[in-house]
């Protein structure tokens, strides 16, 4: 019996191929620290691994790194920019997974996107595996690159949970359906998603203390929860940024103060235009801010593109949540995330492509 099961594991890997991790076949976006040829970690929301094939079958060897086991990673399966499919992750030890299986030999191209935040955990990728005899394709680029700064609602925090009463899991969160991939999508644009709930520009959610462990500072890591893993700006080119920063400064108890909103908001523009000096930067209202804070917020904004005084900087405001419900834990649901989105479609348009 034995001897049976090995000809038969051996028969079906002599059917396949594996493509590697540092395979030119494979296409990534987002940040992965790939100091380990053989597994490549990624951290951020929408991190994305993409393969264009005719093999009839596509699984991926992925590793969870989830920080809680009862909360694991979760990734989305996109087959020509369509979603096929959801996957709960569910081991740390190295494991295959079915993303896709197909009844013709059509080239196709098949993505596999980190749907959760760093805070679930990191995911690492393996390679692929396909038929022995499949053939692949490169993937086409973007017509640009963009990179956004932000905290839950860019990460899409419980975007896909039923209403504002529903407590956040990592099941709920879905960054290929955040504001800011939709719009990256309908833009044709490579983008990278450097987000974490709860971040803020100099005050974290409820936090006391000022400029600790900020998206700033977390904006410099390859991976969120590890600051020795710095990101080499080299890697990344954006032409634009949309930086969306600001509702956990003025979360409780404490608010948001304007003199220090002010200052590590130009001190983080400053220090970004310095290393991306031909990027333009779109900073965008909270769609979670309401009444007086939302109204600080957009005037403070304003107040930080006059003192920077650049014609790479600009301010869009989003419209405020709540006329299609909600997600988790008042947060931004998919619908919300599709009306922002266009709207910062039809900003960049009108107002970042004529410059």
């Amino acid at each position: 019996m034995n001897l049976l099961l090995m000809c038969i594991s051996f028969f079906g890997l002599a059917l396949s191929q594996i493509t590697p991790t540092n395979s030119p076949h494979i296409s990534y976006m987002g940040r992965f620290d790939t100091t380990n040829s053989h597994e490549y970690i990624c951290s951020f929301p929408a991190s994305s691994i993409s393969i264009h094939t005719n093999s009839q079958y596509v699984y991926a060897y992925l590793r969870d790194y989830a920080i809680d086991t009862a909360e694991p990673n979760y990734i989305e399966v996109i087959v020509d920019d369509s979603i096929y499919a959801t996957v709960k992750l569910s081991s740390s030890e190295k494991k295959r997974y079915v993303l896709a299986k197909f009844p013709d030999r059509k080239l196709r191209t098949i993505s596999l996107v980190k749907r959760t935040e760093g805070q679930i955990g990191n995911m690492g990728f393996l390679g692929f595996e396909c038929e022995k005899d499949a053939r692949f394709s490169s993937i086409p680029t973007g017509e640009r690159n963009m990179l956004f700064i932000g905290n839950s609602i860019t990460c899409g925090y419980g975007n896909e949970a039923h209403n504002a009463e529903q407590s956040f899991t990592a099941k709920t969160e879905n960054a290929y359906m955040s504001y800011a991939a939709i719009a990256a999508r309908s833009l044709n644009a490579e983008y990278h998603l450097i987000a974490y709930s709860g971040k803020g520009i100099y005050r974290n959610w409820e936090d006391t203390l000022f400029n600790q462990d900020c998206m700033p500072e977390v904006f410099r890591r390859t991976l969120a929860l590890k600051p020795s893993a710095v990101w080499s700006h080299s890697r990344f080119f954006p032409d634009i940024f949309v930086i969306n920063l600001g509702t956990n400064d003025f979360s409780p108890p404490l608010g948001a103060q304007k003199k220090l909103y002010i200052r590590y908001y130009l001190e983080f523009l400053t220090y970004l235009l310095a290393q991306y000096p031909q990027s333009q930067f779109v900073l965008v209202s909270s769609q979670m801010l309401e009444g007086e804070n939302r109204a600080n917020q957009i005037t403070w904004l304003q107040e930080i593109v006059q003192k920077i005084n650049s014609l790479q900087v600009s301010v869009c405001v989003l419209s405020q949540q709540g006329s299609v419900g909600y997600g988790a834990d008042w947060h931004p649901n998919v619908a919300q995330n599709k009306i922002n989105a266009q709207e910062l479609v039809s900003f960049i348009r009108l107002e970042i492509d004529k410059k």
